[in-house]
């Protein structure tokens, strides 16, 4: 089913810009709005954090601390 939407013309400029070749700007939304990948999120945590995590998840799987 498809819906009508209202888009200023820079919102329109703004997802034309962003459209691939093969595109549709529905399909330029449903990527944009999509999940990230998980390189999206490198650099999130400060390295004393991650190091908090990745001992909790290790001694969560009988690991121990690294």
């Amino acid at each position: 089913m498809a819906k009508t939407i209202s888009l200023t013309d820079e919102s329109y400029a703004r997802l034309q810009a962003e459209r691939r070749h093969d595109e549709t700007i529905s399909d330029v939304v449903c990527r944009l709005t999509g999940s990230a990948p998980l390189e999206a999120y490198y650099g999130a945590l400060d390295d004393e954090f991650a190091a908090e995590l990745e001992a909790i998840v290790s001694s969560s799987q009988g690991n121990g601390p690294s």
